[in-house]
């Protein structure tokens, strides 16, 4: 499914897996890590990742697997379309 990114820095609209509209509720089990392209890796980063499809994922890691500020705001664009459209509110 394709969610709008109201004000999104770096994407416009993100594709989630189709079953994203069923779940009732989400349990993050994330621990702070390294990460190479993140800097550190947690529930927002597993989040983006997590749901997102595959050819979604290629689009948040970039062409060539950017590293900082603009993998970092295509997460939160990701995060941002998930939290603005909770199938359960």
């Amino acid at each position: 499914m394709t969610l709008q990114v109201e004000g999104g820095s770096q994407l416009s609209e993100v594709e989630l897996g189709a079953k994203y509209a069923d779940y009732e509720s989400w349990v993050s089990v994330a621990h702070f890590k390294g990460h190479g392209m993140a800097g550190f890796g947690g529930t927002f980063k597993n989040l983006a990742i997590g749901l997102a499809t595959v050819p979604q994922k290629r689009v948040v890691h970039g062409p060539s697997f950017d590293t900082g500020t603009v993998f970092l705001e295509r997460v939160v664009d990701v995060d941002k379309a998930v939290f603005d459209n909770l199938p359960w509110t």
